[in-house]
Order: structure tokens, then C-alpha cells, then sequence
């Protein structure tokens, strides 16, 4: 059950990215559903998505519902983690990829090996997200990170604010918002209402266990 926290939507202020919750239950998604939809998979349990995979800026437009495009995500927003470094060469990338890594494995019962990146150097030249508020969505949903992965009512959508899609998308009536239990932000920036917040600062290892109450 997600026990959701009151008055904390804040996010940066060049919000583009969005955390979703819907009502209902429309389950979670079993070990046995989210190893299958991980294609490039190896005998051994070695995943090497392709660097397409492993980006999510302002466009295009996406909408993330499955287990494995919310696991790519949370590994695009690991290289935004300590200090929001963007560069090879630098340790903190690959902490942050085995602290994932490391609760994916639990999940499928330590079958499960992450080939996106290895101690000193970056496999890709691009990877990474637009928006770097995973860890804070976490907190402020107080939900753990493998809720995130397995929840199927738990989404994430990508859009620009250069292009407004989800937004326009609301205004038509072409979103039933009477099905959103919690949306962060809960307006976008240039919205009356919006909460100017800081950038988040955590690191996804912080919700990998319990969520706060």
C-alpha cells in the first residue's frame, strides 16, 4: 500500500518530466513479466540495452509504463547522481549503476548482470535524462525503487516544455484526470499554483529499502 506524502510536488525549475500514480490496482509486474521484456538478454543474466534506450531528454514524447523502460530510466537519471557529473572517468557514475543493479538482482533472484557501464569509462557517449528527479519523486511518493520498477500503476512521462504535449493533452480532455491519484509535479512551471523547488540531491540507494512515512 503507498502511503502518499502531502505538499512536497517540488522539482527543479525546468521540469519536463513527470511522475505519475493512478488509481486502482492493475497489479505489479511478476519476476518471471519484467525478465522477459528485457531483450538483448544473455544466457547468464547480462543486459546490454542499446544507448537509444538510455536516453530521455525533452523529446520526443514518451510515456513510460513498463518494467523496462522505467528501469532504463532510473539508470539514465544515475549519471545526474553526485553532483551531476557528465563526464568519464568518474567513480560516482558506475556506484550509482550497481546501487540499481543491485535491487534488480534481489528482484529476479540474482539472475541479472547490468552491461550499460564499467568502473572508469562510459560505454556511450549519450546517455542520461533531461530531468534528474528520480530519487526525489521516490521520497515524495514514499515509494521504494523496486515499487517504482513493478508497479503497473506507477508511470513516468517524458515531454519539453518547449512542446507542452502532456499538457495539451489535459487541457483536451483527452487525459481522464478523475484517474490520477498523484501527479509530481502536480502542475508544470509556467502553471499558476506551480511550487518553485531546489534540484534533487539524493541518491537512489535512499529508496531502495523502506519508503518514509
Amino acid at each position: 500500500m503507498i502511503q502518499i506524502r502531502g505538499n512536497t510536488f517540488e522539482t527543479n525549475s525546468s521540469s519536463s518530466h513527470s511522475l505519475i500514480i493512478t488509481k486502482g490496482d492493475s497489479g505489479h509486474y511478476t519476476p518471471e513479466e519484467a525478465y522477459s521484456e528485457l531483450y538483448w538478454m544473455e544466457e547468464d543474466g547480462t543486459w546490454s540495452p542499446s544507448s537509444d534506450d538510455l536516453y530521455f531528454g525533452r523529446s520526443p514524447f514518451k510515456v513510460l509504463s513498463t518494467f523496462k523502460d522505467k528501469l532504463c530510466y532510473a539508470y539514465a537519471c544515475a549519471p545526474c547522481r553526485r553532483g551531476k557529473m557528465k563526464k568519464s572517468g568518474y567513480p560516482g557514475y558506475w556506484r550509482e549503476y550497481y546501487k540499481i543493479t543491485n535491487v534488480v538482482r534481489a528482484f529476479f533472484g540474482d539472475k541479472f548482470v547490468f552491461n550499460g557501464i564499467e568502473p572508469g569509462y562510459r560505454r556511450w557517449n549519450s546517455i542520461g535524462t533531461d530531468d534528474c528527479m528520480l530519487p526525489k519523486w521516490l521520497k515524495d511518493a514514499n515509494i521504494t525503487l523496486i515499487e517504482f520498477l513493478t508497479n503497473k500503476n506507477i508511470i513516468v512521462i517524458c515531454d519539453g516544455d518547449e512542446y507542452c504535449i502532456w499538457t495539451d493533452m489535459k487541457k483536451l480532455g483527452l487525459i481522464n484526470m478523475d484517474n490520477i491519484k498523484l501527479a509530481i509535479p502536480e502542475k508544470e512551471w509556467w502553471e499558476d499554483g506551480y511550487e518553485w523547488g531546489d534540484d534533487a540531491d539524493e541518491s537512489l540507494d535512499e529508496h531502495n529499502e523502506e519508503g518514509e512515512n
